[in-house]
């Protein structure tokens, strides 16, 4: 999927969609996430009283830091500005609701990875975005 939709929403006027463009493939990208994005604790503890709804890729990039979702579903986008076929995907990592990139079946955790979490999750998928 290298589209844009309500959940992984871009265009040539998002703040982030030429940095993608620059950095051109997936491991340029996930190496630019994981060294300068980080994890938004408060962010996670706010988003579990509320209502699932799309994320803020617009304030995720400007802020540099997100929910699993806001930064699974920014990954996706700039993946996808690429060409590069990145899915957003919701569900469990455990027993705690999550959201995470897959791309030709791996998985692109970049919550596990800012976290620097060295736990083996068991993912389960619920939601394809």
């Amino acid at each position: 999927m290298t589209q844009s939709n309500t959940y992984v929403y871009f265009n040539v006027g998002s703040s982030f969609y030429q940095s993608a463009r620059s950095l051109k493939t997936l491991d340029k990208i996930w190496i630019y996430f994981k060294r300068n994005f980080i994890y938004d604790y408060i962010g996670a503890i706010l988003a579990a009283r509320q209502k699932f709804g799309p994320p803020d890729l617009e304030g995720c990039w400007k802020k540099k830091k997100g929910t699993c979702y806001n930064l699974a579903a920014l990954l996706t986008a700039m993946l996808r500005i690429c060409g590069i076929p990145a899915c957003l995907v919701v569900g469990k990592a455990g027993k705690t609701n999550h959201a995470w990139v897959e791309v030709n079946g791996k998985i692109y955790d970049p919550t596990k990875e800012l976290q620097g979490s060295k736990k083996e999750l068991k993912y389960i998928a619920e939601r394809y975005y």
